[in-house]
């Protein structure tokens, strides 16, 4: 009777398995649900035009406009130390700076590179309300670093390099890195660090502590020039890379004419520079420009950029009918899910770098729109799509749709039901928010800070958003 029970068993569980797996295999992946938390006990900053960084939960804000729009906010690093499971409050204090620092400015960028945030570009205000003249803009490749560990402003050794500019994007990578064990895969390559723990018996996984700051690459693309004569400079097409170690630019493949636009966002995954302009999405692989910059080669010709790879412009689907508009200066990050499935969010839009004089500007938006990226390789989510392509599934590849989310009020209670109403009481329509990847934020997949809304009143508020697993 025994093997008899025991089979049964056996075929019982074999069939809830079976299930379990065509209940994942039709599982959607769009559209993802997310939560929505405000920043409570936190400062009364009101930016726009600002940035935001995130390093070791804790949110840097630097420069932008505040709410009186005819003079610089500071040039202040506010830091706000984010809250956790454990700690509901925040903290904030501002920070006690050494070195010459950049002037005031807005619209610039801000990339995150292990401690340090690097500073570029930027349109430059005056100080004070009552003077009318902005400050001098940078020269041609001046870029800036502030450590977070030292509290340290350097500007980088003068390098030829990209004019300043505003509304461009800016994405960083550790990489190349010479701290990555030989023979070991890297974060460039899949994207996931490796599982094993270090032996220490192999001298490939020991390697002497780098200074701050010596390694990794800044992408700088895009944009708008400082200048002309109705203060909009040329939309500027050109993409950058700037090696931390050697204090060096190299022009990359200039982007596509559909890319070519200011307010346009930008962000690493794998070994692709995304870019997202006005709902139109391209990448470029960055493994050449990793390889030129770890061999030690001079910059590169405008000529010799495209040895270095090519643009590609993604044709999007849309999974719900809806897709972003023909914003700009909406914030761009990527998240996953887990299982090698990724995503790139966009949040936050409205019309912040208009092209044609007059042009009505579309309200400030409260929508959050995720596009489908391919699976990572030899993923769960890779094996998935396989599965649901073999069953004439769609696997809603570089597919939009809108995120579904609800917020946790004042009184900490998740309101869920109408999702209209829900955005209406969550974080309200704004554009020109500052967005950061919230990685290293307990439940957070993205933090939000400020921006304007549909009348230009600047705010003042932060969020939290946690997209659901």
């Amino acid at each position: 009777m025994e093997p008899i029970v025991g089979a049964l068993y056996g075929v019982e569980s074999a069939l809830e398995a079976g299930v379990a797996l065509a209940k994942g295999i039709l599982h959607p992946t769009l559209p993802l649900r997310a939560t929505l938390s405000r920043i409570t006990g936190g400062p009364n900053l009101p930016r726009t035009g600002h940035t935001l960084s995130i390093i070791k939960g804790r949110a840097y804000i630097y420069g932008g406009e505040s709410s009186d729009a005819a003079a610089a906010a500071d040039t202040d690093i506010h830091v706000i130390v984010l809250p956790t499971t454990d700690v509901e409050e925040t903290d904030y204090f501002t920070a006690t700076t050494k070195g010459r620092g950049p002037v005031p400015r807005k619209n610039h960028t801000a990339t995150v590179v292990g401690d340090d945030i690097y500073i570029f570009g930027g349109q430059p205000l005056s100080s004070s309300s009552s003077s009318s003249e902005s400050a001098e803009p940078d020269p041609p490749g001046r870029i800036w670093s502030f450590s977070t560990i030292s509290s340290t402003w350097r500007p980088a050794p003068d390098s030829s390099g990209p004019a300043q500019r505003t509304g461009h994007a800016a994405a960083g990578t550790e990489d190349p890195n010479p701290q990555a064990p030989k023979g070991v895969d890297t974060s460039l390559e899949t994207g996931i660090l490796p599982q094993a723990p270090p032996d220490p018996a192999d001298d490939r996984m020991l390697a002497e502590p780098e200074p701050e700051g010596s390694f990794g690459t800044v992408f700088v693309v895009g944009g708008r020039a400082l200048g002309g004569d109705d203060g909009k400079g040329e939309q500027l097409d050109d993409a950058w890379a700037f090696d931390i170690r050697t204090a060096r630019w190299t022009q990359l493949p200039s982007l596509p004419r559909p890319l070519a636009k200011a307010g346009l966002g930008a962000t690493i995954v794998g070994t692709r520079l995304y870019v997202v302009s006005r709902g139109t999405v391209g990448y470029l692989d960055i493994r050449r420009v990793i390889e030129f910059a770890a061999q030690g080669n001079q910059p590169t010709s405008p000529e010799q950029a495209s040895l270095l790879g090519e643009w590609q412009v993604i044709e999007t689907d849309t999974a719900d009918g809806k897709a972003p508009g023909p914003d700009d200066g909406a914030g761009l990050v990527d998240v996953t899910t887990g299982q090698g499935r990724r995503y790139l969010l966009l949040l936050a839009g409205g019309k912040v770098y208009g092209d044609e004089a007059g042009a009505e500007a579309p309200q400030a938006k409260d929508t959050i729109f995720a596009l489908q990226l391919p699976p990572e390789a030899e993923s769960a989510a890779a094996v998935k799509d396989t599965m649901r392509e073999t069953i004439k599934k769609d696997t809603k590849k570089h597919a939009w749709a809108e995120v579904e989310y609800k917020y946790t009020n004042e009184r900490g209670d998740v309101v869920s039901g109408d999702k209209a109403r829900a955005q209406k009481l969550g974080m309200g329509n704004r554009k020109g928010a500052a967005v950061a990847k919230g990685s290293e934020v307990d439940g957070a997949t993205v933090v939000l800070w400020g921006g304007m809304d549909d009348e230009g009143k600047v705010m003042s508020d932060g969020w939290m958003v946690t997209v659901d697993r």
